[in-house]
This record gives C-alpha cells, sequence and structure tokens, in this order.
C-alpha cells in the first residue's frame, strides 16, 4: 500500500514535461473519487478546477486536448521526492494470486500491476510548483503503487478492502467508457493530425526522432518500432509520419503551443470561474429542474471576433481574421490572429479613428481555434481589471496551493 496526504497530485506527461496535472481527492485502495484538473494547456480550460471523478476527468480531458483518450491508470504517473525499492513493487496477495488488474487498452486486454507489499511509511508527492519548475523527480506509474490511502492503516485491514474490491468487481465499472477501441487520435468527430496520437501516448516528436514520457532521447530510427508496439500513425514503407493521410511532423513552435501550460495565475482565474460556474448550474437546476447554461468552448471564430488568445504567457486580446489550418489539421482547425492594441483617451474633437475591416489587415500569428475564448465569456476576469500589486489574481499562487 502506499500512503499519501490528499489532495493526490498525479500527472500525464509527454516528452518528460508535464502537460496535464490532477489533484484527486478521494481514493481508498484500489479506488478513486473525485478529482481537478489543476494543470493544463490551453484546450483544457473548461475542465480546469472542475471537480468530476477522475477516470471521467482523465478521459474528457485527453479528447479536449488530444482528441482520444487513454485511461488513466495507464496515463497517469506520480512524481516522487525520493525513490522507492523496486523490491516492494508488484508482487502477490496474501493468497498467492497475482497482484495485477487487467484493462482493456487500444483493443488489447493489458495486466496493470499493483504493490500490495509497498511500505506503509507516507511518500512525499511533488506537486505543481516542482512540475512548473521542472524539478527532477522519481516517477511511477499510479496504477503501480496501488492500493492507494490517505492515512496508514494495518496490512490487514488493507488487505481486506482490496479483497472486497474484487469482490464488488469495482476494478470494472469504467471499463464500457474506455473510448480507445480505435487507434489513438482517431476518435469520432476529430480530424486531428497524427502527431497528436504520439503525444498521447507521451511521445514529443522533433524534426529528427523524439522524446518519450520520461524524457528520453529516441533516434529517428527507432519511431517505426514504437510505432507498431504503440499502434500510432506510421507509414512503415518508409513515408514516415509524412507517409499517413493525417501526417506531417510538428514544427518546435507548434509543438510548444499545443502542449504548454496555462501559467499560474490565468490557471487559478479560470479555474475559480469554472468552479463558480458549476456551483451556479447545480443550484438552477436545484431550483427549476433544469439545466442552466454551460461554460461552453464553442468558438465560431469568425473575421471580426474579438477574442482572448490563452497561452503559457497569459491571455492577449486578438482579432479573428478568418479560418485556417494549424498543425497539419483540418483546414478549420486553427485561427488567423491580429494582436489587438490597447489605447488611452481619443482624439482632441471626440471622434473615432478608422477601423480597418478585417480583410484589410495582415495576421500577426495562427493558432489552434480551442486555445480561443470569446472576449465577452471571460470580460469579467482578474487580467480585464487593473492589476493589484502581484499581478493577476492579486499575486495568487499555484492553484494547488488551495481546494478549488
Amino acid at each position: 500500500m502506499t500512503v499519501a496526504s490528499a489532495p493526490l497530485p498525479v500527472a500525464l506527461r509527454v516528452g518528460g514535461r508535464v502537460v496535464l496535472g490532477f489533484h484527486v481527492y478521494e481514493y481508498d485502495g484500489l479506488t478513486f473519487g473525485a478529482a481537478a484538473l489543476i494543470i493544463g494547456p490551453p484546450s483544457s480550460y473548461v475542465h480546469l478546477g472542475v471537480r468530476r471523478r477522475l477516470f471521467d476527468l482523465v478521459d474528457d480531458v485527453c479528447h479536449s486536448v488530444f482528441g482520444a483518450s487513454l485511461p488513466a491508470l495507464v496515463s497517469l504517473e506520480v512524481g516522487l521526492l525520493s525513490k522507492i525499492d523496486e523490491k516492494v513493487l508488484g508482487g502477490k496477495l496474501d493468497d498467492g494470486r497475482e497482484a495485477v488488474t487487467t484493462m482493456a487498452v487500444r483493443g488489447e486486454l493489458r495486466k496493470l500491476p499493483f504493490s500490495p507489499n509497498h511500505s506503509v511509511e507516507a511518500v512525499k508527492c511533488a506537486g505543481e510548483t516542482e512540475w512548473r519548475r521542472g524539478d527532477k523527480l522519481c516517477w511511477y506509474s499510479l496504477s503501480l503503487l496501488r492500493p492507494w490511502f490517505d492515512a496508514p492503516l494495518e496490512r490487514t485491514d488493507s488487505n481486506r478492502r482490496v479483497s472486497d474490491h474484487f469482490k464488488n468487481m469495482s476494478h470494472n465499472a469504467h471499463h464500457a467508457q474506455n473510448r480507445l477501441g480505435k487507434p489513438a487520435g482517431k476518435a469520432s468527430g476529430q480530424n486531428r493530425p497524427g502527431w497528436h496520437a504520439w503525444a498521447l501516448m507521451g511521445y514529443r516528436l522533433l524534426p529528427e526522432g523524439a522524446i518519450d514520457r520520461a524524457g528520453t532521447s529516441i533516434p529517428e530510427q527507432g519511431l517505426s518500432e514504437v510505432a507498431q508496439r504503440e499502434r500510432l500513425p506510421w507509414d512503415s514503407s518508409g513515408g514516415g509520419l509524412d507517409g499517413v493521410s493525417d501526417g506531417r511532423r510538428p514544427s518546435e513552435e507548434v509543438s510548444a503551443c499545443f502542449l504548454a501550460p496555462l501559467d499560474a495565475g490565468t490557471t487559478a482565474a479560470i479555474a475559480r470561474r469554472n468552479a463558480a460556474a458549476r456551483a451556479a448550474n447545480a443550484a438552477a437546476r436545484a431550483a427549476v429542474g433544469a439545466s442552466a447554461a454551460n461554460f461552453s468552448r464553442h468558438v465560431n471564430g469568425r473575421p471580426g471576433d474579438v477574442l482572448w488568445l490563452l497561452s503559457a504567457t497569459g491571455p492577449r486580446l486578438v482579432l479573428s481574421l478568418g479560418k485556417t489550418s494549424w498543425g497539419g489539421g483540418s483546414e478549420k482547425g486553427g485561427l488567423m490572429l491580429k494582436t489587438l492594441p490597447t489605447t488611452e483617451g481619443g482624439s482632441a474633437d471626440g471622434g473615432l479613428p478608422y477601423l480597418l475591416r478585417p480583410e484589410e489587415l495582415t495576421p500577426d500569428e495562427c493558432a489552434p481555434i480551442n486555445h480561443v475564448v470569446p472576449f465577452a465569456r471571460l470580460l469579467d476576469m482578474e487580467w480585464c481589471r487593473p492589476a493589484p500589486s502581484g499581478g493577476i489574481g492579486g499575486g495568487a499562487g499555484p492553484l494547488g496551493s488551495s481546494p478549488p
């Protein structure tokens, strides 16, 4: 068993860096309950700070970011400040059975070992601060360190809870919702470039080679073997990723834009808004028996729309000049954007300056359509008001410093 105080910080890494970070607030043995997303790239913003069941949350967040999902017990890891003796990892139950649960992953039955013999001594988990700094940590699969408890207990009690778990078949409860029968990147309704599927599985593709989840470099000649093992898009006849219909390898700039998490201040601000909106919806449903409007992520991106562009360096106000392709995806997967300047005062006679039409402007940049938010939707956020001392959110620390 593994003991860690709540909330338990868990993460999904791509290329050795944390891209998605979660707090798990409820866990008992092999069971995981409420969790919230605390770190993510712009495309995950609607999920920040909203508590949901861990398995459902990870599934939906991965679909928002990558266009497909990977089960939480396969994708999530825990970063510890010190190593664990490998002799206590894995093992067998008291009745001699192998300590594993099974799960259908990508159309294959996979065994996920856990560690009933691990020490009851509490482990020290790294969290948001260490993730953002890029500290060197000892990473372990969330699945491998099961059963998880938030307080020490006797070995007999731990074994009893694990036995009850299997008697109730609780480990099969979420299998029906596993949507990975298809190859990664082929979720229904999605038109994602092939390299998104590689990112979902932890690989950051480079102009030559790749970096895996653990941060290890993989040479170009080794990618074909990885693609075959992980069932990833790849032309084995020699075309590589460029040889498949949704191929094209991303540039360093595109890859960084896609994977870089939002800054801490913006993350905290959006998380507070999301949590408040969810509470308001729940109150509306209780009062009138109907659902209030959700915090929708739909963006049309018509020429002339004023938008917030979310990024790792903070939000910026931009003007949409129309849709375009981005990162090798569909022709409408990105937006041409013009940065909006800010001015003070007006002309001496009170007249307004001439405003150019969108077609008269030249875009400054292109960005994924799921990285922008309509201007009016976030008009009441902290960054729209004069910043207090300490910056956005009054110097608010990382989201992990207090529950949403």
